[in-house]
């Protein structure tokens, strides 16, 4: 600049030499001749104002002398120039517009969070700040060179006043264009949450002496950072910002390590509060932000917070948001407690549609259809009209009820239908229909329902509704509840009643299937679902249906459909696919399956030992080396394991699929004698190992993994033991049934023992010593049960004749076994269901499906023992009765 002798520089003239410099002159020196020319107007004592800070700022800023352009800042304010928002934006923009894109600020804010300078230079690649900030590489990296903490002294380079933070929070918004991350906002708000709590412990740089010593955020600031976390937890779908989070400086590492945007809310609200600035509004932006993630607990707590403090009241906004929380969190009660009380206020805040809608909502989640109900009653009452929301949430709460209340969910979607056609403002939309298609596909099987729900689904495409994926699934799941396997007819359903006059009625009630419902019908619904839409949920809904219709195939159809499209198959699918084949027995599909599986699970395993145990003869045979598989990849077995695999081996060497062999005698044993003595020692190492004992040994060789792996490979017969199991009715059978075909009859003696005193056998309360009800016995516990019955007989007499010492004879009664053979007229016959826990499909169920009964196999027991029974003409039938003298001579020979 030149100066003329006797003649004073003024403001103005540097003024005009500052606005020569901006529009002359090369860009790479500019700054440098603007620096020099400011320093040389405080060299001459002249103080410049607002407009020549600004100036100088916005040069330094624009070629990244931030710390130089921050000095220039803070000199003004030492001089009584107040920093303007126009300084710290000239200052702070160009950081944030040089940082580049979304993807090189991620970056770049993580290398300046790890302080590395590999991810600095990552940072600086991708956002294109091509050496800018002294190789900061993002404006997380440069706000921690502004307002970071200094190595060398340990405190913060500088605090952030009011109008800085302004600055910041609305250049974060024009930056990132309404699509607000958290990992974009994180290093502003934790620089705010740092200098909040620098203002509140004390002074700093030695500013003065307790909060006196630093500028306050204003309240208006307080909002700013809250609505930038708001738009930073709503954006957390797309960036993941509900996880865990750190500031982009020390200072915010320190205030981060809490949780998400959320919790960083949460920290701002407080500061608020001890400062007085506490507000409604503040409040209802926090409790927004509780309510996206359904953390009414917390919703609750603000709550009662802000009634604590004075002359702050609860708005409309506040209870609506509240109740949205609630019906997100699973909270019906507290948000039928929050309506009450809004109801409650005495004409203050007047509840409205949103309201009700929210508590409906919430009753929806919880499937109290019945209080939906008197809602929408309330609604009539209060003159309020229901929109769409409304009758949806109807619809599903009368979806989700248990059991589902499919007509009445479609009676509210007829009732939208009529409401539209009359010319209503209320128009079901995809939501409405996808909940009335749910309501269909909860219905229970056999209901009809399947036929509705393609009728609503074929509604949706005529008005050109696109419909989600969850209505695909609900639509398989609908359709396969009414499947029925091929050659059988369905049962119609009943036209509907004379009293249903209104067509919304007419509607809701299950059309008669046009043609029966089969496996092949819902493949092809399967087949028209756009693959953008198939899922697992879908196909485990579609196998559902395959275990219905009985049709293997289709399961494993599936299985390649998935592999086709890419799906891979997770726990639940892959378990219901080998709960299908194991069904149906087919072991070597179900084997194929669980080879395919790369991480399996106890279920997965036990429907695959089930599917060989079904099938009987050589698959049953895989059963046990199935388990030990099982055991060596550390999965812990449970009852149901234990006892499927006790079925296995029962069925291993028997003729019949799944049964017993026929027994020509109860006391022979197995034609072979290899594979009886292979399958009673797995059985009875099993039993060990369910209560715990020293490592059970198993005799299993080898293991077949599907139909290419006929060899398999040789497992190890030793396992450590899992947690003590307490076998069931189900176990003391199968094994009891094991050592009895197989001629062990003092053992299976010892574990019916073990099961009485267990108290899981012989626990009907009417027996006494000489008289045992045997009648809800399966029939292979039998010859175990009269033998336990005699050995008692036995100790006891042994035990009179000790006491007594010769002097009188000790009491003999008539032996009674009530077998209640073919008849339902004996004591405890029928009195209960039968004790073996299976049914007619259970492995191992010889009830009902052998020739012999009970009453001949105690007979025959008896008979081998010498006890001969009275005749039977002369009895009542189901009644085995030995004469007391028999008893008695019988008992001395013992």
């Amino acid at each position: 600049m030149v100066t003329v002798a006797g003649l004073t520089p003024t403001l103005a003239t540097y003024r005009a030499g500052l606005e020569a410099l901006q529009e002359g002159g090369e860009e790479g020196e500019r700054w440098s001749k603007i620096l020099q020319l400011y320093e040389a107007m405080l060299a001459a004592n002249v103080r410049p104002d607002g407009k020549i800070v600004e100036a100088v700022v916005r040069a330094l800023g624009g070629a990244g002398r931030l710390e130089r352009g921050l000095a220039v800042v803070e000199e003004a304010k030492a001089w009584g120039v107040p920093a303007s928002k126009g300084m710290y934006r000239a200052l702070l923009a160009p950081l944030l517009r040089k940082t580049g894109g979304r993807e090189g600020l991620g970056a770049a804010s993580r290398g300046a969070r790890e302080g590395g300078k590999e991810g600095r230079e990552e940072g600086k690649g991708r956002g294109g700040t091509s050496g800018v900030y002294r190789g900061a590489g993002s404006y997380a990296a440069g706000l921690d060179l502004l307002y970071g903490v200094d190595p060398r002294t340990g405190r913060p380079k500088h605090r952030m006043d009011d109008a800085a933070a302004v600055v910041l929070v609305e250049e974060v918004f024009r930056w990132q264009g309404g699509r607000v991350s958290w990992t974009g906002v994180a290093p502003v708000v934790s620089l705010v949450l740092r200098d909040i709590k620098a203002e509140s412990s004390g002074p700093a740089h030695g500013e003065g002496e307790g909060r006196g010593g630093l500028r306050e955020f204003s309240e208006s600031t307080f909002l700013l950072v809250l609505s930038l976390c708001k738009a930073a937890e709503e954006g957390a779908g797309r960036e993941g910002g509900q996880g865990r989070w750190e500031g982009g400086t020390e200072g915010g590492r320190e205030g981060g390590r809490e949780g998400g945007a959320l919790e960083a809310a949460l920290l701002v609200l407080a500061g608020m509060v001890e400062r007085g600035h506490g507000n409604v509004l503040a409040f209802n932006m926090v409790l927004k932000m509780c309510e996206r993630r359904g953390d009414a607990r917390r919703a609750l707590l603000l709550l009662a917070e802000m009634r604590s403090l004075p002359a702050l009241l609860p708005d409309l906004i506040t209870y609506n948001t509240l109740i949205s929380a609630c019906a997100k969190g699973h909270r019906p009660r507290d948000a039928q407690r929050l309506v009450k009380e809004l109801e409650g206020e005495g004409g203050r805040i007047v509840p409205s549609l949103v309201t009700y809608n929210s508590l409906l909502a919430a009753l929806a989640q919880a499937g109290q259809w019945k209080e939906a109900m008197r809602v929408l009653q309330t609604l009539q009452r209060k003159n309020l009209r229901p929109d769409v929301i409304t009758y949806t949430s109807l619809i599903q709460a009368c979806s989700k009820a248990r059991p589902s209340q499919v007509k009445k969910a479609l009676y509210y979607l007829e009732l939208m239908k009529e409401a539209r056609e009359g010319g209503g403002e209320v128009t079901p939309d995809a939501v409405a229909y996808a909940a009335a298609i749910e309501a269909c596909a909860r219905g229970g099987p056999n209901a009809g329902w399947g036929e509705t729900a393609l009728r609503l689904f074929e509604e949706m495409q005529e008005r050109g509704m696109e419909a989600p994926a969850q209505v695909y699934r609900a639509l398989v799941q609908a359709c396969g509840n009414d499947v029925v396997p091929e050659g059988r007819a369905p049962t119609p359903s009943g036209p509907p009643a004379a009293s249903d006059t209104s067509a919304a009625m007419r509607a809701s009630t299950p059309p008669v299937p046009r043609r029966p419902m089969t496996t092949a019908r819902v493949w092809s619904l399967l087949q028209a679902c756009p693959p953008a839409h198939r899922n697992n949920f879908v196909y485990t809904a579609a196998a559902k249906a395959c275990e219905r219709g009985r049709d293997w195939g289709m399961a494993l159809r599936l299985v390649e459909d998935m592999r086709r499209l890419g799906i891979e198959p997770d726990d639940i699918t892959h378990g219901q696919l080998l709960h299908v084949l194991a069904s149906m027995g087919r072991w070597e599909e179900a084997l194929g399956v669980l080879a395919s599986i790369r991480r399996r699970n106890v279920r997965h395993y036990t429907s695959a030992i089930r599917a060989c145990g079904l099938a009987g003869g050589a698959a049953a045979r895989e059963g046990m080396p199935l388990y030990v598989r099982m055991r060596e990849e550390g999965l812990v077995p449970d009852l149901y394991v234990y006892n499927v695999v006790l079925q296995a081996l029962r069925a291993a060497d028997c003729d019949l699929p799944g049964n017993g062999r026929p027994l020509s005698s109860p006391s022979s044993p197995s034609s072979s004698p290899s594979s009886s003595t292979s399958v009673a020692d797995d059985a009875l190492a099993l039993y060990e190992e369910m209560r715990g004992n020293s490592p059970a040994k198993y005799a299993a060789g080898t293991l077949s993994m599907g139909k290419n792996n006929r060899r398999g490979q040789q497992l190890p017969r030793s396992l450590p033991p899992p947690s003590p199991v307490t076998p069931d009715i189900v176990s003391f059978t199968v094994l009891i049934s094991i050592l009895e075909r197989h001629g062990r009859h003092a053992q299976a003696l010892r574990v019916f023992q073990d099961g009485v005193r267990a108290q899981v056998l012989m626990t009907t309360p009417l027996d006494t010593l000489w008289e045992k009800d045997l009648s809800r016995l399966s029939f292979q516990l039998v010859r175990a049960a009269v033998d336990f019955s005699v050995g008692e007989l036995v100790a006891d007499f042994r035990h009179q004749l000790k006491a007594a010492a010769g002097t009188k004879d000790p009491d003999v009664q008539d032996l009674v076994l009530i077998t209640g053979s073919d008849v339902r007229g004996a004591r405890g016959a029928g009195g209960g269901p039968r004790q073996d826990g299976m049914g007619k499909e259970g492995m191992g169920a010889a009830h009902g499906q052998v020739p012999e009964t009970r009453q001949a196999l105690a007979r025959l027991v008896l008979s081998e023992k010498g006890l001969l029974p009275a005749d039977e003409e002369s009895r009542k039938p189901g009644v085995l009765t030995v004469p007391a003298d028999v008893m008695r001579q019988w008992l001395c020979k013992q």
